[in-house]
């Protein structure tokens, strides 16, 4: 019967419904949340294997005799559109398994789903009863054409030594065949893995049986997000790269035909989708498999099918990045992979007891349409103590980020605690294991990581290459606490650590205890010195405690160069960004809580031909009865190249954004001299009052670090919302801003 078959992309926010009602007439009904592309035997959304953005894929075996399921209240679905619902809706197989209750599965078929976090589920319905295969009882990943516990029992128990299982049937020797191949699979690289999948398939390929041969291989990357596949009659490697594509509301959904003898990257080579070539297939389809229909009936099932409806596309609307929202997550921060547009989120999660604390991370992939997808979530962290401050920096030269963290025993630190790092992969997944960054002895905090690249200086002067340096906070034993930087060896180590400010101990009148030195927000690096919001934690004789934030200075990252206070005694939560102004400075601004207020300063940074200073322009107090501000730059490409531009180039201007306790967020424009102009806009609504927020602009660049023009999604920005006393979740959301 050949190779023939169709490729879809299915796109995201239509409307979708189930072919058949249930005894009541109950039909169930979704929105597809997540874009997908397919391989269909038979018609347009009756796919027979597929993968969608989250990396959940799955593949179809025929299995036969089968019996169905007796008839219950709940709606009925075939086999291919359920599967085309759970790529819909699921992103891990724990929701690919909870779909099988909402629906009564009329399966012909049974499946193999598996997530991009390796966890993998055989659905099929055996004797008319519904079984799901899953974590201990999917003791081995594979499936043929008999039922998994009959296939799996027969492998187990045949005799070893005969790699060939001569004496078992066709089905069940593929199967036993595959079984072994899966237990001798170890990965070197994502090539060599395909490989293995593909010589894998090559094994196991159905023996002509009556002139049927296994027609299509099939090898799906959910790390990578590409679908790979070859057929019998075209045997050259190709790929879908769903990462490329843009299945928003905008986009029109695709096809190809899988027979065109094409090689490589086929994610160019769609077409519109064109109803009356799925509709022929569909009648070839029915006519070659023997299926009893009529051309009217044909028809109008493909009406159904494809006259799903477009609802508003979700791409604009909050996601959620935490998935554990019973817990506390609060502190997130994100790294920004330039060259893809990805970034990596990081935060704290606290269990009910608040004793321990975990180090998460998730994978937020931008896809063509500008927009952010959610689809790694890892526990970086390891051992059950006390972690705090995620820092997370993407480091070009080794595609790769590192996270820092201050960690302490199974309590909250008191005496001492360690910075340390993990490694995770441009990808999102963690490496190796969590390793020692700083650790001597004393209580080191709120570790931060920056790098000095090798961009040309205001100056016309190459630095050096790029060089990543710590900056933390220490306190020994006897209270003493300060400012460190430490440059970091090739293996992440600090090196020997460099005192930048120191606290004390102060006169009654004024403090009982010694200062606590923090940094307090993300600094950038401006022609090798490194400008950075830090906040004085004081302690008064009567116990009260109270902030006073600073904006520091570091020459190349040795001294202290200058300072300039960003807020009166009490403010809180600094944040800074800088604006290009001349070719002899640059204007810093910055922006604190006091009183509930939004306290915004705007400073200039002078930078060339002599020792940097901060000095005041002026400031101003903005949006009352905020819970917390956050200032962005928007610039028109990386800030340590355009400080040497000529003034008439000057594009670069920001935003202050701040969030507001009455339950909206908004945002106001601030001028590349550090001045306000109009006033405040809404950005968005929230349910609850948020504790904290974080933002990164989003500024993509080509290879040799040149912007890429009209390749920006502007700026992401992560919250903390609270959800109720006791829990909090992270969610994000991007914003346009012009340039």
């Amino acid at each position: 019967m050949g190779d023939n078959g169709l490729i879809y992309l299915n796109k995201r926010g239509l409307l979708k419904r189930g072919a058949y009602g249930s005894p009541t007439g109950a039909v169930l009904q979704w929105k597809s949340k997540y874009a997908s592309v397919t391989f269909n035997l038979v018609c347009y959304q009756l796919p027979w294997g597929g993968m969608n953005e989250k990396g959940i894929s799955f593949s179809t075996m025929s299995l036969l005799p089968y019996v169905l399921p007796p008839v219950d209240g709940r709606p009925p679905m075939s086999g291919p559109q359920w599967a085309q619902y759970v790529l819909d809706t699921c992103e891990d197989i724990d929701e690919v398994i909870a779909t099988t209750a909402r629906v009564r599965l009329n399966l012909a078929e049974h499946f193999l789903f598996t997530d991009r976090h390796g966890n993998c589920a055989v659905v099929e319905n055996v004797n008319g009863q519904l079984l799901v295969h899953s974590g201990e009882n999917l003791p081995v990943a594979a499936l043929a054409n008999t039922d998994y516990s009959t296939s799996l029992s027969s492998w187990q128990n045949y005799q070893r030594g005969d790699s060939n299982y001569i004496g078992l049937d066709q089905s069940r020797r593929r199967f036993s065949k595959a079984a072994d191949r899966v237990e001798g699979f170890s990965s070197t690289s994502d090539e060599a893995a395909i490989e293995y999948a593909f010589d894998t398939l090559d094994t196991i390929a159905g023996e002509r049986n009556g002139g049927h041969i296994s027609q299509w291989r099939v090898v799906f990357d959910s790390r990578n997000l590409r679908a790979w596949f070859r057929t019998f009659n075209h045997p050259v490697k190709r790929y879908i790269d769903l990462r490329r594509i843009d299945m928003s509301s905008e986009a029109p959904v695709k096809m190809l035909d899988v027979r065109r003898e094409l090689a490589g990257d086929l994610t160019d080579d769609f077409i519109d989708f064109d109803f009356e070539t799925s509709l022929d297939h569909y009648e070839w389809f029915c006519t070659n498999w023997g299926i009893e229909s009529t051309p009217a009936a044909l028809r109008r099932d493909m009406q159904i099918y494809a006259g799903h409806q477009q609802v508003e596309d979700d791409t604009s609307e909050a996601f959620l990045v935490s998935r554990n929202v019973e817990d506390v997550n609060a502190n997130p921060r994100c790294a920004l992979n330039p060259a893809t547009g990805d970034l990596l989120a990081v935060w704290t999660q606290a269990d009910d007891s608040k004793a321990t604390t975990t180090i998460r991370s998730m994978m937020l992939m931008r896809n063509v349409a500008g927009g952010y997808t959610a689809i790694e979530n890892h526990a970086l962290s390891e051992g059950g103590g006390y972690c705090a401050h995620p820092f997370p920096i993407y480091i070009p030269a080794k595609d790769q980020y590192l996270v820092v963290w201050d960690e302490a025993a199974p309590a909250k630190p008191a005496a001492k605690s360690n910075v340390v790092g993990r490694i995770v992969s441009a990808g999102g997944l963690p490496e190796g294991k969590v390793f020692d960054v700083l650790s001597n002895g004393k209580r080191n905090e709120s570790p931060h990581v920056y790098a000095r690249d090798a961009a040309v200086s205001a100056t016309g002067e190459k630095t050096s290459r790029a060089r990543l340096y710590l900056v933390f906070s220490s306190v020994d034993a006897a209270g003493g606490p300060g400012l460190y930087t430490a440059r970091l060896g090739a293996k992440y180590k600090a090196r020997k650590p460099r005192l930048v400010l120191s606290g004390g101990v102060q006169g009654a009148g004024e403090l009982a205890a010694g200062r606590r030195i923090l940094p307090g927000g993300t600094g950038r690096v401006i022609a090798q010195n490194l400008v950075l919001p830090v906040v004085f934690r004081r302690i008064r004789d009567n116990s009260t405690k109270f902030d006073q934030p600073v904006v520091l200075v570091i020459d190349r990252f040795k001294s202290l160069a200058d300072s300039e206070y960003l807020g009166a005694p009490g403010a809180t939560h600094p944040s800074i960004c800088m604006f290009r102004d001349s070719l002899d400075g640059v204007i810093v601004v910055g922006s604190v809580l006091q009183d509930g207020s939004v306290v915004n300063k705007a400073m200039k940074l002078s930078t060339v031909g002599k020792k940097p200073e901060l000095s005041f322009l002026r400031q101003t107090i903005e949006q009352k009865q905020a819970v917390d501000s956050l200032v962005l730059a928007v610039t028109s490409g990386n800030l340590s190249q355009e400080i040497g531009l000529a003034p008439a180039a000057k594009k670069a201007f920001g935003y202050l954004i701040c969030a507001a306790a009455d339950g909206k967020v908004y945002r106001r424009r601030i001028a590349d001299v550090g001045k306000t102009s109009g006033s405040y806009k809404e950005i968005f609504q929230h349910d609850m009052a948020l504790n904290s927020i974080y933002g990164e602009e989003i500024f993509l660049v080509d290879k040799a670090g040149n912007p890429i023009s009209g390749k920006t999604a502007d700026f992401l920005i992560l919250w903390q919302e609270k959800v109720s006393d006791d829990h909090h979740q992270i969610r994000g959301n991007l914003f346009k801003a012009p340039r």
